[in-house]
């Protein structure tokens, strides 16, 4: 008889919304999830309609709701947060920020859910926003439908605030190649107060392609670089050139000496991560090779990553995930540290910290050691949680709607600032929020069973990772399952209709 967790999901069930009209307002979807604020007390997802939701924390109820016009489809982005702290040390958030497809980037006041400001681009779909620490500037990159040029924004909240429209403090075009989202650097840290944003940039060209061709490969990208932004004289910089081109953001080491960017070739379905040095000058169709410290093959995939490396805050380490596996690789060379393949998350962002070090309460990067990472499945709607140090995994949650979750149709989920409560939403509009169960401990090192919160049961969902040939330094994660019992418990479900 399997032995059970100590509290049951159903338990563990914090609250539960249905967001409303989902059918005509849209459900959260692929990349467009939810965002916790910094002081934890409030929660924002967008839909692949458009519209923006705020929710509150502790509770569910809906705090913000806003409508665009006209209704469209997303891009891939999530909102943005402007958050503020004031004399006594207390964090709000005063607005959110976010992209649609159609070439708007639209700015939403929290305190009335009204629009604050609206950037549109024509032909233009934009990317994943990004804001300034003092919430003045927001950065954006815009690619050019059917056509290899897009542009880098820079817009002024102050001024588009007063104007109800975007003004852009600086627009950047690049000819020739399509750039993917931002990355800011180190702001108020630098002597001078300079910033600098970094992105990726890759090309587009069906030019002269016959449609047998085009059945392997949606497009041919042929070259990219990594780019960086100088914003105390609104220059750029090519610092390498790269195969395939750079569509995920880019990772930085503190000192911005270190880029850590991904590759996709849409011919072989190989995607690649590479450690880079922010070197100028290179030659415009140097080989990665010449351009970067190592190279390292996540395997073959459908697609781009979707997020930049998470690093640990020594910096020694960086975990990254495709739609199949989740990988630990050591920063400096490149070298797999573990790797569990044969995961099925291809509808996620797909790695999220488990914002819990070895206290239980601070995130990632802030922590000297975390011990818990969380990945969540495409279909069955499982969220699992690994052991930082060994890669072994435990069930963490199964999917609370099994009617929904039997298909791959959940959306995305986030963790709270100390890492006590899952936020999950579902793409019928269901999103709910869920205790998480005991860290992994920071002493972790075997291989052989989990924690002492729970022991292994005889779960026909267990899975058996293999090893990689590749790595001497390759460990493979052991995953042991939990059986939850569901019993009646009272939960706070909210339904709404507008």
């Amino acid at each position: 008889m399997p032995i059970q967790a100590k509290k049951s999901l159903q338990q563990r069930l914090h609250w539960s919304l249905q967001l409303p009209n989902v059918e005509e307002n849209g459900s959260p979807a692929k990349h467009n999830g939810i965002v916790t604020s910094t002081d934890g007390k409030s929660l924002w997802m967008t839909t692949q309609k458009g519209f923006l939701y705020g929710v509150d924390a502790a509770d569910g109820s809906l705090i913000v709701k806003h409508q665009p016009y006209p209704w469209t489809k997303m891009t891939e982005s999530k909102p943005v947060l402007c958050e503020k702290t004031d004399a006594n040390g207390e964090s709000s958030v005063e607005y959110v920020v976010y992209a649609i497809s159609d070439g708007r980037v639209i700015a939403v006041n929290t305190s009335d859910g009204l629009e604050r400001w609206m950037m549109y681009s024509e032909y233009c779909t934009p990317t994943q926003p990004m804001i300034s620490h003092d919430c003045s500037k927001v950065y954006y990159t815009c690619n050019k439908r059917h056509i290899n040029e897009s542009e880098l924004f820079v817009v002024n909240d102050e001024e588009s605030r007063k104007n109800f429209m975007g003004m852009p403090e600086d627009q950047v075009t690049r000819q020739g190649e399509k750039l993917g989202p931002v990355s800011v650097g180190a702001q108020a840290t630098r002597s001078t107060g300079n910033m600098y944003l970094y992105f990726g940039s890759y090309q587009e060209d069906d030019t002269n392609t016959t449609s047998a061709v085009k059945e392997r490969s949606s497009f041919n990208q042929v070259v990219g670089h990594t780019i960086r932004y100088n914003a105390l004289d609104r220059s750029l910089e090519e610092l390498s050139v790269v195969e395939d081109g750079v569509k995920a953001p880019v990772g930085l080491s503190r000192d911005e000496k270190l880029l850590w960017a991904s590759t996709y070739d849409p011919n072989t379905k190989e995607t690649t991560l590479h450690g880079m040095t922010a070197l100028t000058g290179q030659l415009r169709g140097a080989r990665i090779a010449n351009q970067s410290i190592w190279s390292r093959s996540l395997g073959m995939t459908s697609e781009h990553l979707n997020h930049a490396p998470i690093k640990t805050r020594d910096e020694q380490s960086l975990f990254v995930a495709t739609e199949k596996s989740v990988h630990k690789i050591s920063a400096k060379d490149g070298t797999v540290q573990w790797n569990v393949p044969d995961l099925n998350i291809k509808a996620m962002p797909v790695l999220h910290p488990g914002l819990l070090d070895s206290n239980g309460q601070r995130r990632l990067t802030d922590a000297a050691e975390s011990t818990t990472l969380y990945v969540m499945e495409d279909t069955g709607g499982r969220v699992w949680k690994v052991d930082t140090a060994t890669g072994d995994m435990e069930l963490e949650a199964n999917c609370i709607d099994s009617a929904t979750c039997a298909m791959a149709s959940h959306a995305d989920f986030a963790t709270s600032p100390d890492g006590t409560m899952l936020y999950i939403a579902l793409n019928s509009g269901l999103v709910y929020a869920l205790e998480t169960t005991q860290p992994f401990a920071a002493s972790s090192a075997n291989l052989d069973g989990p924690p002492t919160e729970a022991e292994p049961s005889e779960d026909a969902n267990a899975k058996n990772p293999s090893t990689n040939p590749e790595s001497a330094a390759f460990s493979t994660g052991n995953l042991v399952s939990i059986s939850f019992s569901v019993v009646s418990s009272i939960a706070i479900i909210i339904f709404l209709s507008f």
